[in-house]
Parts: structure tokens; C-alpha cells; sequence
């Protein structure tokens, strides 16, 4: 337990006040560059691609997207269709 190799994090910011996600966001980052993998299943999609590498976007049970943040932040039908942005 002391050294995972995986972190899952379920929908960490449900229900946290805006400066405390941003304090989250920042602890996810510096666990992420200590070494390992995490799984994050977040619904606040803004979050979640400031944090990560790579995206899933998954609707009704299907995966839609596989890929990076980047290039998902440049599709902006899909950004627009699943996530709201």
C-alpha cells in the first residue's frame, strides 16, 4: 500500500468548493510526476483534461473518444457535443 502502482480517483471534486478542486488539482498533479499511474473518472471535464495526459470520453456506456487532452481539446464538435465546453 505504501507504493501503488495505481491510484483510482472517483470523482474527487463532487461537492468541493472551486479553491479546493484547484488545491486537488494541483496534490493529482505532483502525485502524478512522483510516479504512479492514475485513473481518474471525473465528471467535471475542464478538471479533469487540466490534470491528465489522456482523455476516454464515454457515453451511454460507449467509448466516443480515445486519445490525447490535446487533441481532444481541438476537436470542438466533441467538445461541444459530450462535454458541454
Amino acid at each position: 500500500m505504501a507504493d501503488p502502482e495505481l491510484v483510482l480517483l472517483d470523482e474527487p471534486t463532487a461537492g468541493l468548493a472551486p479553491l479546493i478542486v484547484q488545491l486537488l488539482g494541483e496534490q493529482i498533479v505532483r502525485l502524478r510526476e512522483g510516479g504512479p499511474s492514475i485513473l481518474l473518472a471525473e465528471q467535471n471535464a475542464l478538471f479533469a483534461m487540466g490534470v491528465s495526459d489522456r482523455a476516454y470520453v464515454i457515453d451511454k456506456g460507449a467509448i466516443v473518444y480515445d486519445g490525447s487532452v490535446d487533441a481532444l481539446r481541438k476537436d470542438e464538435s466533441l467538445m461541444r457535443e459530450y462535454l458541454g465546453v
